[in-house]
């Protein structure tokens, strides 16, 4: 699977912009990063994670 994701995004992209090209190749690193916590830890780990408790108790998790 994950060698037709890559032949597919080096024939894909010779026709698309740069920009494309890096949304395209941020989110497959982020895609393969998650792949690899899970295989390797079963989870994965949130990127940051913001905790509120002035008004009131917010857990707020943003996933990478």
């Amino acid at each position: 699977m994950l060698g037709g994701i890559f032949w597919w995004a080096r024939n894909y992209f010779e026709e698309i912009s740069v920009g494309e090209k890096w949304g395209i190749t941020l989110l497959l690193s982020g895609a393969s990063g998650n792949l690899w916590e899970r295989i390797i830890y079963q989870h994965v780990t949130d990127f940051l994670y913001f905790y509120h408790d002035i008004f009131f108790t917010l857990h707020f998790p943003i996933f990478n």
